[in-house]
Formats: C-alpha cells, structure tokens, sequence
C-alpha cells in the first residue's frame, strides 16, 4: 500500500443550497494507518495532470478528523442522514495484527464515540490471480481476526466480490448449487461463495452489517448477488464515467433496482471539482450511501483523505443541495 496522506490543496468546492433526495449517509474507506507517520501528500489533477503536494499529517491526525466529522454528521439538522460508516484497513489488505494495538484501538472507538461505525476489510480475490477467490476459510479467519481484535466492531466490508468468477469455470468448487437461470432470468446464489461466506458471517456474528463491493455492475443476470449484504457498492468510478447515459454510469443503478432490494453505494474518485455534483446525482438517482474523493486510480485512490472533506460530511449534515440537476 502506499503512504497514506490527506490532501489540503486541491480544488475549491462552492456550495449552493437546496434540498437532497432522501439517503442514508457515508461510507467511508479509510484505507489509512493510524499508526502511519506524517507524510507529504502527492496528487495528480486529473485536468491539467500537474502534481500537487498536500499538508503533512499522521495517521492519527486523519482518524481524529474522521472521528470530529462523525459529530458534525451525528449533530446536523437533517435527522435522516445519520450513517457515517468508516471502512478499516489493516497493513496486508484485511485485519491488523493481534493484539490490535492501542493506537489504533483509541482512533476506533473515537468515531464510535461520535455515533460512527467501523467496518472492517476483507477481500477474496487470489493476488496472483483475480479470477480466483481466496479459499473461503481464509477469509472467514480475516473477520474472525477482525472481530477478536477489535470486538465492538460493526461490519465487514467484502472487497472484489466478483459472482461472476462462481460461474464461468474458474472456481468450480464453489459453483452455486443451480446455475440455470431462473423464471425471472437470474440464477440463485444459494450454495456458492458468497452466499456461503454471508451466511456465515450472519450465523457466526449476527450483530454485524455487511458491505459488498462488485466495483460496478454484475452481469444481468446475477442481481441477486446483491442481496447477500446489508449494502452493496454497485457503483465505484470517476464522476464523467457516473454520468454516462450507457450502461456504465449511474443509470445502470436503476437497471439493478428491480432486483436489489438492499440500498446500493456509490463511490466516487478522480473528483477534484464536483462535490456538489457527485452527491446530488447520486443521491437523486437513488444510492443511499455515497462518498467522493480527489484521489484518482494513479493514487492510493481510498489512502487519502480529500482536502473537502469536511465541507463534503457538513453539505450532508445540512441538507445542502443544487436545487436544479445538470
């Protein structure tokens, strides 16, 4: 992973005053140490491609600020925003080593205190090769580590959830159990890898919530993946990628609603100039969760805090938004 930074000096956000549709909050990944030593922001403008160097600040420093955002969420004026869930990173891409040291412990429960949640990271795609997944009670011990480091933990956030890979022969042994498509055109998932992991999250910690992140669209006939989770993270792009009227940007949401029941999350990047924009076309489209930040793929896309973070959790906190859609 790279170092994680928060940028202070990139884009100005002018903010305009309306009302947003209903949603339910942020989602925050937080993919930064707090046991990380301050370091020198770098960002590439994704117009102009200059290189931009942020404020020096420590990991400890950037929870503190996510745990001082969670209050100003949890004490705004929109009662119906209150959702501020923040995704942990551990330094191998899943939990921090036991025992979970105090440093990181205090930034934890810091956002908790301030009515946060802390999500805790897996992912289940093989490094060596993304077709395949990680066999599956190698992933069961990353929550369970999750959970033994960290007991007031709140959710699991599965990354690369991929149902294609269940089904097109690169993991035949976690294949659903009737991959023939149904009546209504979809297949069940009963019986492969996800469905076996989410049941077994829910069986073995009933209290936490589950986040699945596909990056994007499913195939078309595999929206009921969607369901396995608490919330799905169908969108994960740029913001001109969001507004494509194809199937890649946000209107593919609405093509996944008729069978993804639960609330979808967008997360946007590369977003230097369109705080207003990103939240308001989410949330009008109808994700109920969502999140923007300046960093772009080049970067640690989710290791760096924006420098609009703060006027992007107040913008929700009050309800702030264009009152007209481009």
């Amino acid at each position: 992973m790279k170092k994680p930074v928060f940028n202070a000096l990139i884009g100005v956000v002018t903010l305009t005053y309306g009302m947003l549709a209903h949603a339910d909050g942020l989602i925050v990944p937080l993919y930064i140490d707090p046991n990380d030593e301050a370091s020198v922001g770098e960002y590439t403008d994704t117009e102009t491609g200059d290189f931009n160097e942020g404020t020096l600040y420590s990991g400890v420093e950037i929870w503190d600020i996510a745990a001082d955002e969670a209050k100003t969420l949890k004490n705004g004026s929109v009662r119906k925003y209150k959702d501020y869930w923040v995704i942990a990173n551990g330094p191998n891409s899943g939990p921090y080593p036991l025992p979970l040291n105090k440093v990181v412990k205090t930034a934890f429960d810091k956002v908790r205190k301030n009515n946060g949640k802390i999500f805790g990271y897996v992912h289940t795609a093989d490094a060596k090769n993304l077709n395949k997944f990680i066999k599956l009670s190698l992933v069961e011990q990353d929550v369970a580590k999750w959970v033994k480091s960290y007991p007031l933990l709140d959710g699991i956030f599965i990354d690369e959830f991929w149902p294609v890979h269940e089904i097109d022969g690169f993991n035949p042994t976690y294949r659903p159990t009737n991959v023939k498509p149904m009546l209504n055109g979809q297949i069940n998932p009963v019986g492969g890898y996800y469905d076996q992991l989410t049941k077994w999250i829910k069986r073995t910690y009933p209290k936490l919530k589950i986040i699945t992140n596909p990056g994007g669209r499913v195939e078309s006939n595999q929206y009921l993946w969607n369901n396995l989770g608490s919330v799905v993270c169908s969108f994960e792009n740029t913001l001109s990628y969001a507004l494509d009227t194809d199937e890649a940007g946000f209107s593919n949401m609405l093509r996944e609603t008729k069978f993804t029941k639960v609330p979808q999350c967008a997360l946007i990047h590369s977003n230097t100039t369109s705080l207003e924009d990103a939240i308001d076309q989410a949330v009008n489209t109808g994700y109920k969760y969502f999140y923007t930040v300046e960093a772009s793929t080049d970067d640690n896309t989710w290791g760096i805090m924006p420098s609009y973070f703060s006027d992007e959790v107040s913008y929700i906190a009050t309800g702030a938004s264009t009152p007209e859609l481009p």
